[in-house]
């Protein structure tokens, strides 16, 4: 028996998306749209695959007379979405990469009504070269449409065959599979296949057309459709598709699925030879990503990704496209950075090509696998709109090292001396850039190095290693000589176990970004009684970590049913959970991150299964439970019997375990912050027996819910019963034991208590076995619970910080650097995101010497920065606070992670003595996940202008110390506790704005104010509610005594144990009332006060009303009332404020997205003028405010450390410092070299001026007591280099010949020279780079003969830029051809070279050779090449640059380096202006954000009063900065957008520098004074 064509479909019309009847349907006139994916292609194998392609969208088709197309048809049915309607002629450009005989196919939709006739016409010139009348209602299936559909359908159909009906239909499906899949690699003439079959609306159906064939030769074409004229009344418009041109001229019809794949990232791979003695290959791929979850991979097999059969490719050359999209959690095509590595196994040839449409013609790149690196690849991925992105680890390290060479003016510094540390974070393996990676980390100064083989590149490069883990063991001080025990221990085994890892290690990380630990769960167990009218009656479990156990442990044949309130994942348990060896049944039941597992069942924790089950779903509503445990028959010999136990879950069974002993216990733990709402023990119905093994149920109430057993339960009663039926809280009070947490905890807090002289009634217990922790906030609202909150929290800000320092003290003990930091970092965010609370109590992480206690910076830029990139300051000040001793060096010094290194940041984390600095993380970008800014060629200014200048200056600044300042303000840790937010943003923006005016104040606890620490200052600030009585009556007496207390809005009104005490109200009589309502408020100079402009404030929890007797007000608010009072204590002084001063004075920066913060200074004057009136005295002033400034002392001297934040350079700026007797020197960098600076020494002050310190500009200034001491480092280095240069280690040779190439003194050229003919590039790289740094003429012929011709084209490319240092004449005779070199690291490097003859001045012949080399890389494809040839071209040739730029600006993003090159030249801007600005408005808008002019600044302001109100003008006035035409915006302010008026402000203070701020209102006064 034969089976029809259409008796297979019916049985497989679901696995064939219904093609073949859809096919025949179509063909008989049904009425059928089928259903169209928006995509077809496979990636498998295609007929159009080794021919020529050109591809034609529906965007390229422009109808006659329009300048777009002619509007399209969104369609289904369509190749890419949309198809034009020809109404008119049409016209497509068609360009032909390559000569070939090629044919024109092109893709129509024809309405059924009538076929409207199109001539298709391929011309060159106007020539016809090919040309046929397509859609027509006479055809052919030699031109295409419907009939040759058909011929290729029914040629499709003979790939069917006899059926035999004996086998089953999945039998029949499986042949038919196989037979259709084998139809996929038939002969390039044979494509009659039934997956090609494209689906038909019948409405209007496509139909591919084609026209002859024709020789094409490269050039552009036109393709020309004319509709042909019928009867108008029955005419229909038909749509044009698609259409392209291939060399496959046998091709029988088209398929959409072979053009119509989506742009993506497309890889295929040409396999040249297998691994040796292998017939096969396996390709994988391995990406790591920059997002989660940062990693992604997948098996390449011949079939697809991941496809099982075959999953080795057994035939050389080209594979099948991959699209990299389809590979689970790859990146979206656009500007992603992906890593790739590609997995092949050693031995084997071939090459990958990209592409982001998978056909040879749209090739474009290509790295061949036995190039350097040439498996490990970086690439962006749209490879059309970065194809230079694509690019080994290797040329990326390489990239990476010229920006250190650059951002160092190719110099090599000393690498600085302990204490001083500065690592570069992490330090990835990155393949053969290695040799590129260390050398770089090297320029930039790491002294303390993670790096790839970091044993040996440490003794090469001279530095300390960095390691350490992100966690580490954790053994909580409870008992602390058994933590300190523990932890010893473990070191001593750790660095026992890998002593070469640790040797020689200068920072060790202990722990990254920890928070307080464990404080909720210090609490546990704690479950608290709930009942009320409005919430239903439940046991509450606030630590989320308590736990419930029955009593009786020798439960049987009984059932525990309840309601579980939480939002985790919880467990339920029953057995035996004591005893040596316990033996329970266990469900954890809630669903898994990124699985749809929601149920874990088995025994002892161990044979798990994973399930999914609908009713295990945990919420705050409650999830009914029920546990069915149930005993069988003892066996002999022992207690565990047959028992088994079944979980149900919203009256539906979840799981049954076996083997559970015959008696035992419940218990429930986990989830979270939970709520048990009913709990209820009782015996096993008889319908819920579970028998062998199975359940018994009734089928009509199943598993019966508590409610509907009642009367049930009631006849059980009846019997003799250890049940007893209880309420909620008596069942749990009786029959229930509290678990969970660490009773070691509790015994740890009462010792603690004991040491610190504290009674069980100081924490509201009546005896020490009723001390207890409790560290829940919303739990303390009785006198005895907030004083048990406030002593508990104290023990947990005491515990992590002493864990940690354990660690340290067993790391120092047992590491084999003595000397090795081990350091902390915390969290920046906590300090600055959400509730803003130090993430543990930093002041604690201090006080331990073995300890380095350290945060992360993550102030980088946008929103990013909060206050200001100065609050770093503000981040450790309470480490060295913690770590102060009076008159004596701090316990420890501080440490940042300075994540995105700035010069701001980083000179500010110095100057507030830092002294290991982590700029987390170098990375490289390639082999790192986040974090990293090996990209961003200001880090590395950064570092190199922090690392390289310290290393000059390091033993006076390695023990020095920030200035003692006679200005405090409290950090209390009440406020901290009870209120965090109430006022941290505003005491860090009040530190700020004192620190501005050089008042930087210290911060001081409430424990260091008790200890008697206010002698050492003269002025106090508190702007905390919460402050400890014993605290209060301190600095009340401090006060009186003299001191200056400052204090603000809600400061001062609670204890420790949020009570109200009023300090200012009991001790100083100034009594404040009523809650300020929402609203602004406006403070003003009272009468008879001047000084500071009127201006909002920030109210915060202010008061309504301020009473006082005896004092002044010198401001008031709008209403009258007193905004700032001052009233004499004694021999001192209050000052009160009643609102936020600190928050008021941030909020009057100007503050826009990805610039510098500029202060105003308003709001200032309240925080700093009371202590000019005190004549508080400072050791640091400065002639103008707003330049972060720091001194530091130590043994040698001191460093004052600059920066200037304001927006203008300072020019010039004075400093007074105070010293002890007449320096020996001071000096100040130029140039990052040292120079002297003329100073004068009168009355204890010493006096300096600095010509200019200009906008965003650090500088340190060094100041010798004495003569500098005798420094080994240069002649460690030449030994050390030296004994490379003798070793048989490649890698030693290289940073040997590296060393010596920066120092001419150590007569190394000719043993470099030697190491030109070495095998490995790394080698004759280095020794290129030596040599031509040495200016070594004997080499000028080889590297000659290495430019051209040595097989590295690094090498090469390096031996050009030597050349060019050696011998010029010889470099221009070797580079002249330069354009035609394929390498673009050769073209770049010989840029790099005529840049530096350029800068070496030289005859007009050797210029005229320079431009020569230049002007035929101007056109270069690579954009980085193209920029610089830009600007070298206008450097040496002005006299035509003008009309050169306009010619060729509009080149592939070339405007803006055109318009660099001329701003930069005097000549072609001067012929700019004199020819009226010419080459449009773009160039005009570039030009104006390089130079600044008058000229320029004439059309701004003529565009601006003729109405123009752009962006690209917006930025321009900032760009130049013009004080008449900023004024002229301003005046106009009204008719700005919002974007702009947003902006207006910055125009303001840029052009300025007033100080006004943010406040336009403020601005009008302003400007009027300065006319």
């Amino acid at each position: 028996m034969k089976f029809s064509f259409e008796s297979i479909f019916v049985l497989f019309a679901e696995r064939f998306r219904f093609l073949v009847f859809a096919w025949k349907a179509f063909l008989f006139g049904a009425t059928l749209i089928l259903p169209v994916s928006a995509e077809r292609w496979t990636g498998q194998a295609s007929p159009l695959d080794g021919h020529r392609l050109v591809v034609l969208k529906p965007s390229d088709f422009l109808s006659d007379g329009d300048s777009g197309n002619t509007g399209t048809m969104r369609h289904r049915a369509t190749v890419f979405g949309s198809a034009n309607p020809l109404r008119e002629v049409s016209r497509a450009k068609v360009s032909v990469r390559f000569p070939g005989k090629y044919q024109l196919w092109v893709r129509i939709g024809r309405p059924r009504k009538l076929p409207r006739p199109v001539l298709a016409t391929l011309s060159s010139s106007g020539k016809v070269l090919s040309q046929a009348l397509v859609n027509g209602s006479e055809e052919s299936s030699g031109v295409g449409g419907k009939s040759a559909f058909i011929a290729y359908l029914d040629a499709a159909q003979k790939f069917s065959r006899t059926i035999d009906p004996r086998k089953s239909n999945d039998r029949i499906g499986e042949d038919l599979l196989t037979e259709l899949a084998n139809s996929k690699v038939q002969a390039m003439s044979r494509w009659a296949d039934l997956n090609r079959l494209e689906d038909l609306d019948s409405n209007l159906p496509f139909y591919w057309w084609k026209l002859p064939p024709v020789e094409l030769m490269p050039g552009e074409y036109e393709l020309k459709f004319v509709p042909q004229e019928v009867d108008p009344k029955k005419m229909v418009i038909p749509f044009v598709d698609a259409g392209f041109l291939t060399t496959n001229i046998d091709l029988p019809y088209p398929f959409l699925g072979e053009i119509d794949a989506k742009p993506a990232s497309y890889l295929r791979f040409r396999i040249d030879s297998f691994p040796p003695d292998k017939e096969s290959l396996r390709i994988g791929l391995r990406a790591q990503l920059h997002h989660g979850p940062w990693g992604a991979g997948a098996n390449l097999s011949p079939n697809g990704i991941n496809h099982p059969k075959p999953p080795m490719h057994s035939n050389k050359g080209y594979t099948r496209w991959y699209r990299l999209q389809d590979i689970e959690n790859f990146s979206s095509f656009g500007a992603a950075s992906v890593s790739l590595s590609i997995n092949v196994e050693e031995g084997s040839l071939g090459l990958t090509e990209f592409a982001v449409f998978p056909h040879e013609d749209f090739v474009l790149h290509r790295i061949d696998w036995n190039e350097p690196d040439g498996r490990r690849l970086a690439i962006k991925t749209d490879f059309a709109n970065f194809p230079w992105s694509i690019k080994t680890f290797r040329d990326y390290a390489r990239e990476h090292y010229r920006m250190a060479l650059g951002a160092t003016g190719n110099s090599l510094f000393q690498l600085s001396r302990p204490p001083l540390f500065f690592s570069n974070g992490w330090g990835n393996e990155s393949g053969l850039g290695n040799d590129y990676l260390v050398k770089t980390l090297r320029l930039l100064g790491f002294n303390s190095c993670a790096a790839p083989d970091n044993l040996r590149n440490s003794r090469r490069y001279g530095w300390r290693k960095a390691g350490g883990h992100y966690w580490p063991p954790v053994w909580m001080p409870y008992d602390d000589r058994n933590s300190t025990e523990r932890y010893l221990g473990h070191y001593k085994r750790e660095f026992v176990k890998n002593g070469d890892k640790w040797g020689d290690m200068g920072t060790f990380q202990i722990a990254d970004e920890p928070q307080e630990m464990k404080t909720k769960e210090l609490s546990t167990p704690l479950w608290i009684y709930r009942s009320s009218d409005d919430v239903t009656a439940a046991w509450h479990d606030p630590t989320g970590s308590s736990e419930l156990l029955t009593r009786k442990k020798d439960l049987s044949n009984c059932v525990l049913e309840g309601i579980l309130h939480c939002g985790g994942i919880f467990d339920l348990r029953v057995g035996s959970f004591s005893g040596k060896k316990p033996l329970y049944g266990f469900w954890s039941v809630g669903k898994r991150q990124n699985s749809p597992v929601n149920l874990v069942a088995g025994v002892n924790g161990v044979n798990q299964q994973g399930m999914s089950r609908p009713g295990a779903a945990p919420n705050q509503r409650g999830l009914p439970f029920k546990i069915v445990y149930q005993s069988g028959n003892e066996k002999s010999g022992g207690d565990v019997s047959e028992a088994i136990a079944a979980l149900y879950c919203n009256n539906q069974l979840m799981s049954m375990l076996r083997g559970l002993p015959a008696k035992g216990a419940f218990a429930i733990l986990g989830g979270g912050v939970k709520s048990v709402s009913s709990l209820m023990l009782r015996p096993i119905l008889e319908k819920e027996r579970l028998t062998g093994g199975e359940v018994a149920l009734d089928l009509e109430k199943k598993s019966s819910p508590t409610e509907d057993l009642l009367s049930e339960l009631i006849e059980d009663e009846k019997k003799e019963s250890i049940f007893v039926r209880k309420d909620l809280k008596r069942f749990v009070d009786e029959d229930w034991v509290w678990g969970g947490g660490v009773p070691e905890a509790h015994l740890g807090f009462r010792n603690w208590l004991r040491e610190r002289k504290l009674s069980p009634s100081d924490v509201g217990a009546e005896s020490w076995d009723k001390v207890r922790m409790m560290t829940i906030r919303e739990l303390a609202d009785t006198p005895a619970l907030r004083r048990q909150y406030y002593w508990s929290r104290r023990y947990a800000n005491y515990l992590t910080p002493r864990a940690f320092a354990l660690a340290a003290k067993g790391i120092r003990s047992a590491a084999p650097s003595k000397d090795m930091k081990g350091f902390v970092a915390l969290s920046g965010h906590a300090l600055y995101l959400g509730k803003t609370e130090m993430p543990l109590d930093m002041f604690e992480l201090a006080k331990y010497p073995e300890l380095t206690p350290g945060v992360s910076d993550w102030m980088t830029s946008g929103s990013w920065r909060w206050d200001s990139h100065q609050s770093v300051a503000y981040s450790v000040a309470p480490f060295n606070a913690g770590a102060r001793r009076y008159g004596d060096p701090p316990v420890n010094f501080p440490m940042m992670h300075c994540v995105y290194p700035t010069v701001f940041r980083s000179y500010t984390q110095l100057a507030n003595q830092c002294k290991l600095i982590s700029y987390w993380t170098f990375g490289p970008s390639y082999s790192s996940t986040e974090g990293f800014w090996s990209d961003n060629p200001w880090s590395y200014h950064a570092v190199h202008k922090m690392n390289n200048r310290v290393s000059q200056l390091d033993d006076v600044i390695g023990d020095a110390v920030m200035r003692p300042s006679r200005v405090a303000m409290l950090y209390s840790h009440s406020t901290h506790l009870w209120s965090s937010a109430d006022s941290y943003a505003d005491k860090r923006a009040a530190f700020l704005a004192l620190s501005h005016e050089y008042f930087q104040p210290e911060l001081v606890t409430e424990e260091q104010v008790v200890d008697g620490c206010l002698r050492h200052y003269d002025a106090l600030y508190v702007l905390e509610p919460n402050v400890t009585r014993r605290a209060q009556a301190r600095i009340s007496r401090w006060t009186e005594a003299g001191g200056l207390l400052w204090a603000c809005s809600n400061s001062l009104v609670r204890d420790e144990f949020d009570e109200p005490s009023d300090m200012l109200a009991d001790s100083f009589g100034i009594r404040r009332k009523g809650k300020f309502s929402d609203g602004k408020r406006i403070m003003k100079a009272a009468k008879d006060q001047t000084g500071f402009r009127p201006h909002a404030v920030v109210n915060g929890n202010s008061f309504r009303e301020v009473a006082f007797e005896g004092g002044v007000v010198r401001a008031t608010y709008a209403d009258g009332g007193p905004a700032w009072v001052e009233k004499s204590i004694g021999e001192g002084r209050v000052v009160y404020l009643g609102h936020r001063p600190g928050l008021t004075y941030s909020s009057q920066r100007v503050s826009i997205g990805g610039r510098p913060v500029i202060w105003g200074d308003v709001g200032r004057e309240v925080l700093v003028r009371p202590l000019r009136e005190r004549k508080v005295s400072r050791d640091l002033i400065l002639s103008k405010s707003k330049v972060m400034a720091s001194a530091l002392t130590g043994e040698n001297g001191s460093v004052v450390v600059l920066y200037n934040m304001r927006p203008k350079a300072v020019e010039p700026l004075s400093i007074v410092l105070k010293e002890d007797s007449e320096p020996g020197s001071v000096q100040v960098f130029e140039a990052d070299r040292l120079v002297d600076l003329p100073f004068e020494y009168v009355g204890g002050e010493l006096k300096l001026s600095l010509p200019s310190l200009n906008v965003n500009e650090g500088q340190m200034i060094l100041i010798r007591k004495g003569p500098a001491r005798k420094d080994s480092r240069a002649s460690d280095m030449k030994a050390r280099a030296l004994r490379l240069l003798s070793s048989d280690d490649p890698l030693d040779l290289s940073a040997g010949a590296w060393f010596a190439g920066f120092h001419p003194d150590w007569n190394q050229a000719e043993s470099i020279a030697s190491l030109l003919d070495h095998s490995r590039w790394e080698v004759r790289r280095s020794a290129v780079e030596a040599l031509g740094r040495l200016g070594h003429g004997p080499s000028a012929e080889r590297l000659s003969e290495l430019a051209k011709s040595d097989r590295d084209e690094h090498v090469r490319a390096d031996a050009h830029y030597a050349l060019a240092l050696v011998d010029s004449a010889s470099f221009y005779e070797t580079a002249k051809n330069v354009s035609a070199r394929k390498s673009p690291t050769v073209r770049l490097e010989v840029l790099r070279a005529v840049g530096l003859l350029l800068d070496q001045g030289g005859d007009n012949a050797e210029k005229i050779a320079l431009l020569a080399l230049v002007r035929n890389l101007i056109g270069d494809e690579v954009p980085g090449i193209r920029q610089l040839a830009t600007k070298l071209y206008g450097r040496l040739n002005p006299e035509t640059l003008l009309s050169d730029a306009l010619k060729n600006k509009d080149h592939s993003g070339s405007l803006a380096w055109w318009a660099n090159a001329v701003a930069a030249s005097d000549e072609a801007f001067s012929k700019y202006l004199e020819e009226d600005m010419p080459g449009g408005e773009a160039f005009f808008f570039a030009v104006c954000r390089y130079r600044r002019d008058a000229g320029l600044v004439a059309e701004l302001k003529r565009r601006f009063e003729a109405g123009e109100r752009s962006v690209s003008l917006m930025q321009a006035v900032e760009s130049q900065r013009d004080p008449n035409l900023v004024k002229l915006v301003f005046r106009k302010r009204k008719d700005l957008s919002d974007v702009w008026r947003g902006r207006l402000a910055y125009q303001l203070e840029s052009t300025f520098d007033r100080g006004v701020g943010s406040d336009l209102n403020a601005w009008s006064d302003e400007l009027e004074s300065i006319e």
